[in-house]
């Protein structure tokens, strides 16, 4: 374990990135959605997920191999692209499992005739209004001023994940003169932000990640973030991958 440990912040980091991705030739199409050295990235995670999972798991149990699995890739630079491969590869999957999980569990392990009865309605919305929803509501006001933290923090979530949905709030709330924003007009409003901040050394990335939830519910939106996400993670990315994705917006009309 210790080895493992060891190679995983000494070792790992320098074999994938200076030996393996390094020699994975780039693909021949450059607007591929995927490079080819995130499929071998991922092959790879795979890979050691499994090999350490395998021997840890006659050492006492799985859970062992797979952290450390996810530590021989923390490592790697840039910081969070690996998070972002295995995310962008697995999500499907994930959420499939999911339904299949609770497909082959809960939905088994209940009746239809005792779910949707009478008795098992007032239970379960006596359940659902008592413990769940009362119990916050009356616990509120002792909370003192954080109640108030806690409750607009729910609102700047929702905020974040869709910010074109609350381009009105003002002209809703307040009556302020209505004025069009277009998603366009956000991305290219970042741009001198962005000229600043990768003159100070910082990563395209690090602006991006926010501006992936802006094009939502429109046709084509999920493969605009998708190519906004893989382009401003390259190393070196500059300013032009910003540019693209505006004019990418212009030219739909958003």
């Amino acid at each position: 374990m210790a080895i493992a440990m060891a190679a995983a912040v000494k070792f790992w980091p320098w074999m994938i990135t200076d030996k393996i991705l390094a020699a994975v030739p780039p693909k021949a199409d450059p607007n591929a959605k995927v490079p080819r050295s995130d499929e071998v990235l991922f092959i790879l995670m795979m890979l050691m997920l499994v090999c350490y999972a395998t021997i840890t798991h006659f050492l006492g149990t799985h859970l062992w191999g797979c952290f450390i699995a996810g530590m021989s890739f923390a490592c790697l630079k840039p910081a969070d692209h690996t998070h972002h491969v295995w995310v962008k590869q697995t999500s499907r999957i994930t959420s499939w499992m999911i339904r299949i999980f609770f497909a082959c569990t809960v939905a088994f392990s209940i009746r239809i005739d005792k779910l949707l009865s009478l008795e098992a309605f007032w239970k379960g919305s006596l359940l659902g209004i008592g413990p769940c929803v009362l119990a916050k509501v009356v616990c509120a006001p002792c909370m003192g001023s954080a109640r108030w933290v806690i409750g607009w923090a729910m609102v700047g979530r929702a905020a974040y994940a869709h910010p074109m949905r609350w381009r009105d709030i003002d002209n809703l709330i307040y009556g302020a003169t209505p004025r069009q924003v277009l998603a366009s007009d956000v991305v290219l409003g970042l741009i001198p932000h962005a000229e600043r901040h990768l003159q100070r050394g910082g990563r395209l990335w690090d602006l991006c990640r926010h501006l992936v939830h802006v094009v939502e519910a429109v046709p084509g939106a999920r493969y605009w973030r998708n190519n906004l996400s893989t382009k401003a993670q390259k190393a070196g990315a500059g300013i032009e991958i910003i540019e693209e994705a505006a004019q990418q917006l212009l030219d739909a009309g958003l």
